[in-house]
Formats: C-alpha cells, structure tokens, sequence
C-alpha cells in the first residue's frame, strides 16, 4: 500500500473544533480522493493517507481540508491553502496514469412481462490494461426530461484488459413514450482515472 502522511493542525476560538475532519488530494491524473482524520484534544492530527495501489506517480496537491465547529459552521480551509500551498510528490512504480477506453456502449428497451411495461438494458465494453475498470456509471433522461440513472453497475473481467459492464433500469408506472437520451456514461479504473463521455455517445 502506498502512505502519505500529513500533519494537520486546527483551532476554532468559539465553539470548538468538531474532532472528525476530511483531508481531500487532488490526483496528479486530477481524481478527487478524501479520507477521513481526527484530531486530538489539542487540535492536532497525523493523517495517514493510503492511496490507491495503482495511484499514479506525480504530486498530490491538498485541495481541501474540510472542518466543522461545534457550532454546526463549517469550512473547506480553501483560502488557507491558496496562500500555503501543499502538496507531496509520489513515486510509485504500479502507477496508472491513462484512464480506461469505452470501446462499446449500447442501451435497448425491452418489455418486461413482470412489470409490463418496458425497462432500459445497459451494456458497454470498456478496456484498461493496468489496474482494471472497476465501475461505469450512466444517466440518462426522459423526453419529459426526468433524470435516471444506472449506478456503479457490474464490471466482468473479460481477459486481456477488457471489462464488460451490464445493467438495466426499470421505467416507471406512467413512463412517457418517445426516446431517451444518454447525459453521460462514465467508466474508472482502480487507480481513480476517469473517462466521462456525454453527447458524442
């Protein structure tokens, strides 16, 4: 596993510190990873920062170091760290730094006899030959413009770096007829690199 480890150190003059905060990297590939730290009385912490075994090499920057008083107040320390920038350099040779490719993607109505009434099937092929895909997630609309979604849908390694991924949505009692358009369809791999695809779909 792969550590950084980062000394955080808070006050709060009125109502106190809450002692549970979250620390969030931005990735050298710019993937968001945040873990949760505690301080102690003193309002100090030693985070222990595991990364992704496949995390790529290159600097982690802290974007945000999110606190709450006892008071309910709540900040995200982003001025602090635009004057005190922080960020640790990270080598790692397991690093992936290329984010999986979408190589098929198809979505199908059919009738579904249990329900009656049709349901949306969801299939993609995606490929990544370092540290594998592990989630692809689609949302799509209605022609009334109602939002659905199909999330973190199950991923069957295929060998040789390809994954395929396969879901369906069930439409509502009172669905409208007439087509559904795909907003976004995003695949990611375990080191967090992430392709989003949207209209060109």
């Amino acid at each position: 596993s792969l550590h950084v480890v980062l000394n955080v150190t808070a006050s709060d003059a009125g109502s106190g510190l809450k002692p549970n905060f979250v620390v969030e990297l931005t990735s050298p590939t710019g993937v968001s990873l945040q873990q949760w730290a505690t301080f102690d009385s003193s309002g100090r912490s030693v985070v222990d920062f595991l990364l992704p075994r496949y995390a790529p090499t290159g600097a982690y920057v802290v974007n945000t170091v999110r606190l709450t008083d006892q008071a309910g107040n709540h900040s995200m320390s982003q001025p602090w760290l635009a004057q005190n920038p922080r960020a640790v350099q990270v080598v790692n040779p397991d690093g992936d730094s290329a984010a999986p490719a979408v190589s098929t993607f198809t979505l199908l109505a059919v009738y579904d006899p249990q329900t009656h009434r049709p349901k949306i099937v969801i299939k993609g092929l995606a490929l990544d030959a370092l540290s594998g895909l592990s989630g692809a997630y689609v949302r799509f609309s209605s022609p009334e413009g109602l939002t659905l979604d199909a999330p973190w849908m199950p991923i069957t390694p295929l060998g040789a770096g390809r994954f395929s991924f396969e879901d369906y949505k069930a439409l509502p009692t009172g669905f409208t007829p007439g087509i559904y358009r795909v907003d976004y369809l995003f695949v990611q791999d375990a080191a967090g690199n992430r392709t989003t695809l949207g209209s060109e779909l």
